[in-house]
């Protein structure tokens, strides 16, 4: 691996190549890293690069490592498997090992994936196994499955870094399973459900890590951005202060101050909406999604600009919502409410049955159902 621009360490897969194999490979190594390719994209000047490696070159250089042709960080390349799917066949077929120290297995590319994520492999000696070593003593049982879960962890720390989400889960999911005493491993994990907005795992990971290490200050800290994305903020402010009063509060400040200003403006919109002051209603959502994508924020400002008459924001920002949320309930009834507005009724009952079949109990959707009955008629 190479130590990138903002100091990030980027890598492909190191050392996994089975001998014989090196001139075959040449063509997929990824000429940032210099390593055989994670992930590989390939560019439409023809040139292959791990994904996560190409995506931080493009984001201070828009142009090809390899040859400098300009390329369009959004649309410059593409999955190998599917540009080209007769080079992904050749990878695919490359002769590879597992990197992981120990561990004997050999066979093609295309299986080292799910080799490495299987929850078969990599377990001897996890916690209830009955494959432990008889002639060890536990203390030495218990170092073996510390070493493997390290490497299990370092395995992970690198699909992360490749932005390969669900490989770093499992392996990390793995470690934890070899050593489960270990805060950290569940952390890890907690950070690759965070990052694709996973949130309910996120915060049982993180609390599971505080129970085992109560002064753990990035476990406070990715439980609390946790609850923000989920739209608790008031738990997360909780949580910030159970965390300054088991780690100090500078440690945390910057959280604090996040979670209460977050708070603060919720408040003072949700008040001002309720005053009949929508202008100012807004002011307080837009300050607030500047710190978070939190889905009860998006549609406190939807309440606010259908307030103000501005539907085409409205109808734009409940589709994104109910496209990431599919069951987010308040979402269906705003967006039923815009439809009405602009005079869509068939939509707007469609969304107002959809968010009575989430929710039978919802008033509001109740409410807005007969109110738009009510309008039919009238038309």
């Amino acid at each position: 691996g190479q130590l990138l621009a903002g100091g990030r360490l980027s890598m492909g897969l190191e050392g996994v190549l089975l001998d014989g194999q090196d001139n075959h490979a040449a063509e997929f190594t990824c000429a940032i890293c210099c390593s055989l390719v994670d992930a590989p994209l390939l560019t439409r000047c023809q040139h292959i690069f791990c994904l996560a490696c190409l995506q931080d070159w493009l984001a201070t250089k828009p142009s090809c490592p390899t040859c400098s042709l300009e390329l369009d960080p959004r649309h410059g390349a593409g999955e190998l498997r599917l540009a080209s799917p007769l080079a992904w066949r050749v990878l695919g077929r490359l002769r590879v090992k597992c990197p992981l120290q120990g561990c004997t297995w050999h066979g093609e590319y295309t299986g080292l994936s799910d080799h490495m994520t299987s929850s078969d492999t990599h377990q001897a000696g996890a916690a209830g196994s009955a494959t432990e070593d008889g002639g060890a003593s536990p203390r030495q049982q218990s170092a073996a499955r510390l070493q493997q879960a390290e490497q299990l962890k370092a395995a992970g720390n690198s699909k992360f870094e490749q932005r390969i989400y669900r490989d770093a889960f499992a392996l990390y999911s793995k470690a934890i399973n070899l050593a489960p005493e270990v805060p950290t491993y569940r952390l890890n994990r907690a950070a690759t459900s965070f990052m694709t907005a996973d949130y309910d795992s996120c915060i049982d990971d993180c609390a599971d890590a505080l129970r085992l290490d109560p002064a753990l200050v990035k476990a406070h800290k990715r439980l609390a951005k946790a609850l923000i994305e989920r739209g608790e903020l008031e738990k997360a402010a909780a949580a910030l202060d159970a965390g300054v009063a088991a780690c100090g509060g500078e440690v945390l400040a910057e959280e604090v101050r996040t979670a209460t200003q977050l708070c603060e403006w919720q408040r003072e919109g949700e008040l001002a909406l309720e005053q009949g002051n929508a202008t100012l209603a807004r002011t307080f959502f837009a300050n607030a999604l500047q710190k978070t994508s939190a889905v009860r924020c998006r549609l406190s400002l939807v309440r606010a600009e259908l307030a103000l008459g501005l539907c085409d924001r409205a109808l734009r920002t409940t589709r994104e919502v109910i496209k990431q949320d599919a069951n987010a309930s308040e979402a269906y009834v705003l967006r039923a409410l815009a439809l009405f507005y602009s005079a869509d009724l068939d939509q707007a009952h469609k969304h107002l049955k959809a968010a009575l079949r989430l929710d039978p109990d919802d008033a509001e959707a109740g409410r807005t159902m007969k109110k738009g009955r009510k309008l039919e008629r009238h038309v």
